[in-house]
């Protein structure tokens, strides 16, 4: 019991923690750069965002008509594109 009631007493040693920093102080120039990656996440959007353009049956690929096979290749492109953005704009 005794032993349990020392260990309750010692801190923890927190040399693995790093120190807390202010991303303000941040170059203005690298920011932006981070923010112009975010312009990519536009594009599925874009692509999707009028109907009569994709609305259509031919051609068809592997049975599916055009327009379902579009909208699918949107959700493959947008997870690639937030794969890109999200490695861009990590902070390291």
């Amino acid at each position: 019991m005794i032993r349990f009631m020392t260990r309750l007493n010692t801190v923890p040693e927190l040399s693995h923690i790093r120190p807390i920093t202010d991303s303000t102080k941040e170059e203005p120039q690298k920011k932006a750069s981070r923010k112009a990656w975010h312009w990519l996440l536009v594009l599925p959007f874009l692509g999707l965002m009028w109907p009569p353009l994709y609305a259509k049956a031919d051609p068809v690929l592997f049975g599916f008509p055009f327009f379902y096979w579009y909208q699918f290749a949107w959700v493959i492109v947008s997870a690639i594109l937030t794969g890109i953005v999200y490695l861009a704009t990590r902070r390291r």
